[in-house]
Protein backbone atom coordinates (compact mmCIF):
# COMPACT_ATOMS: atom_id res chain seq x y z
CA UNK A 1 0.00 0.00 0.00
CA UNK A 2 2.80 2.40 0.91
CA UNK A 3 4.67 1.61 -2.30
CA UNK A 4 1.53 2.20 -4.37
CA UNK A 5 0.96 5.57 -2.67
CA UNK A 6 4.55 6.65 -3.22
CA UNK A 7 4.46 5.53 -6.83
CA UNK A 8 1.22 7.41 -7.47
CA UNK A 9 2.37 10.65 -5.87
CA UNK A 10 5.88 10.59 -7.33
CA UNK A 11 4.67 9.67 -10.80
CA UNK A 12 2.14 12.49 -10.66
CA UNK A 13 4.97 15.00 -10.35
CA UNK A 14 7.12 13.71 -13.23
CA UNK A 15 7.10 16.41 -15.90
CA UNK A 16 5.78 15.69 -19.40
CA UNK A 17 8.16 15.58 -22.33
CA UNK A 18 6.18 18.38 -24.01
CA UNK A 19 7.66 21.72 -23.14
CA UNK A 20 5.07 24.29 -22.04
CA UNK A 21 4.71 27.54 -23.95
CA UNK A 22 6.17 29.62 -21.10
CA UNK A 23 9.62 28.04 -21.27
CA UNK A 24 12.25 30.65 -21.98
CA UNK A 25 16.04 30.65 -22.18
CA UNK A 26 16.25 33.97 -20.37
CA UNK A 27 15.05 37.52 -19.89
CA UNK A 28 15.65 40.86 -21.46
CA UNK A 29 14.93 44.03 -19.57
CA UNK A 30 16.10 47.41 -18.47
CA UNK A 31 17.14 48.83 -15.16
CA UNK A 32 15.48 52.18 -15.78
CA UNK A 33 12.08 53.59 -15.15
CA UNK A 34 9.60 52.32 -15.94
CA UNK A 35 11.07 48.96 -14.99
CA UNK A 36 10.41 46.45 -17.76
CA UNK A 37 11.31 42.85 -18.41
CA UNK A 38 10.20 40.18 -20.85
CA UNK A 39 10.91 36.52 -21.43
CA UNK A 40 12.74 35.57 -24.58
CA UNK A 41 10.45 33.33 -26.64
CA UNK A 42 12.01 29.97 -27.44
CA UNK A 43 11.71 30.54 -31.20
CA UNK A 44 13.71 33.79 -30.90
CA UNK A 45 16.57 32.22 -28.98
CA UNK A 46 18.03 30.08 -31.78
CA UNK A 47 21.50 31.43 -32.55
CA UNK A 48 21.09 34.28 -30.06
CA UNK A 49 23.33 35.29 -27.16
CA UNK A 50 23.59 38.13 -24.71
CA UNK A 51 25.92 40.95 -25.66
CA UNK A 52 28.67 40.60 -23.01
CA UNK A 53 27.95 42.48 -19.81
CA UNK A 54 24.38 43.30 -20.80
CA UNK A 55 20.79 42.13 -20.91
CA UNK A 56 20.60 42.89 -24.63
CA UNK A 57 20.13 39.83 -26.80
CA UNK A 58 22.24 39.69 -29.99
CA UNK A 59 20.25 37.95 -32.73
CA UNK A 60 21.52 36.45 -35.97
CA UNK A 61 21.61 38.82 -38.92
CA UNK A 62 22.95 41.86 -37.08
CA UNK A 63 19.84 42.49 -34.97
CA UNK A 64 19.36 42.94 -31.23
CA UNK A 65 16.35 42.45 -28.96
CA UNK A 66 15.94 44.71 -25.96
CA UNK A 67 13.57 46.90 -24.02
CA UNK A 68 14.84 50.48 -24.43
CA UNK A 69 14.62 52.81 -21.43
CA UNK A 70 11.17 54.31 -21.14
CA UNK A 71 9.42 51.49 -23.03
CA UNK A 72 7.51 48.50 -21.72
CA UNK A 73 7.73 46.13 -24.68
CA UNK A 74 10.69 44.48 -26.41
CA UNK A 75 11.84 45.74 -29.79
CA UNK A 76 14.17 44.27 -32.39
CA UNK A 77 16.65 46.78 -33.76
CA UNK A 78 19.81 46.78 -35.87
CA UNK A 79 22.81 46.24 -33.55
CA UNK A 80 24.25 49.58 -34.61
CA UNK A 81 21.13 51.47 -33.44
CA UNK A 82 22.07 54.02 -30.73
CA UNK A 83 19.43 52.56 -28.37
CA UNK A 84 21.25 49.23 -28.44
CA UNK A 85 24.55 50.94 -27.62
CA UNK A 86 22.88 52.95 -24.84
CA UNK A 87 21.33 49.85 -23.25
CA UNK A 88 24.58 47.85 -23.43
CA UNK A 89 26.61 50.70 -21.96
CA UNK A 90 24.04 51.25 -19.18
CA UNK A 91 24.19 47.58 -18.15
CA UNK A 92 27.99 47.52 -18.33
CA UNK A 93 28.20 50.72 -16.27
CA UNK A 94 25.84 49.22 -13.67
CA UNK A 95 28.11 46.19 -13.36
CA UNK A 96 31.27 48.33 -13.27
CA UNK A 97 29.81 50.52 -10.53
CA UNK A 98 29.89 47.56 -8.15
CA UNK A 99 32.16 44.60 -7.74
CA UNK A 100 31.71 41.47 -9.85
CA UNK A 101 33.19 38.46 -8.02
CA UNK A 102 35.31 35.77 -9.60
CA UNK A 103 38.94 34.66 -9.87
CA UNK A 104 38.93 34.10 -13.64
CA UNK A 105 37.36 35.88 -16.59
CA UNK A 106 34.88 33.02 -17.00
CA UNK A 107 33.84 33.22 -13.33
CA UNK A 108 33.41 37.01 -13.57
CA UNK A 109 31.36 36.62 -16.76
CA UNK A 110 29.06 34.08 -15.06
CA UNK A 111 28.75 36.27 -11.96
CA UNK A 112 28.00 39.32 -14.11
CA UNK A 113 25.29 37.43 -15.98
CA UNK A 114 23.80 36.29 -12.64
CA UNK A 115 23.84 39.86 -11.30
CA UNK A 116 22.10 41.16 -14.43
CA UNK A 117 19.48 38.42 -14.15
CA UNK A 118 18.94 39.15 -10.45
CA UNK A 119 18.61 42.84 -11.31
CA UNK A 120 15.81 42.00 -13.76
CA UNK A 121 14.06 39.93 -11.09
CA UNK A 122 14.28 42.75 -8.54
CA UNK A 123 11.39 45.18 -8.68
CA UNK A 124 11.77 48.93 -8.10
CA UNK A 125 10.43 48.48 -4.56
CA UNK A 126 13.34 46.11 -3.78
CA UNK A 127 11.38 42.85 -3.81
CA UNK A 128 13.19 40.09 -5.69
CA UNK A 129 10.82 37.70 -7.39
CA UNK A 130 11.77 34.06 -7.68
CA UNK A 131 10.92 33.96 -11.38
CA UNK A 132 9.29 36.03 -14.08
CA UNK A 133 6.63 33.35 -14.58
CA UNK A 134 3.28 32.63 -12.98
CA UNK A 135 3.22 31.14 -9.50
CA UNK A 136 6.90 31.96 -8.90
CA UNK A 137 6.51 35.63 -9.83
CA UNK A 138 6.32 36.80 -6.24
CA UNK A 139 8.75 37.47 -3.44
CA UNK A 140 9.92 34.51 -1.36
CA UNK A 141 11.61 35.65 1.88
CA UNK A 142 14.54 33.22 1.41
CA UNK A 143 15.19 34.39 -2.17
CA UNK A 144 14.81 38.03 -1.16
CA UNK A 145 17.36 37.54 1.62
CA UNK A 146 19.83 35.91 -0.78
CA UNK A 147 19.27 38.71 -3.30
CA UNK A 148 19.81 41.39 -0.66
CA UNK A 149 23.01 39.64 0.46
CA UNK A 150 24.28 39.44 -3.12
CA UNK A 151 23.58 43.11 -3.80
CA UNK A 152 25.21 44.10 -0.51
CA UNK A 153 28.31 41.95 -1.15
CA UNK A 154 28.75 43.37 -4.65
CA UNK A 155 27.91 47.01 -3.77
CA UNK A 156 24.87 46.92 -6.02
Amino acid sequence: MLIAALTATCAASIPDDDRPDWRSPGLIGNGGWPFSRAAIPQEESEGASYIPGSSVLALPGGKARLIPFGLDDPVTLPRDDPRVTEAVHADQAWLADGSVPGMTAAEREAAGRALLDLRMLTLPNGASTASWYGAWNYMWPRDGAFGAAVFAATDR
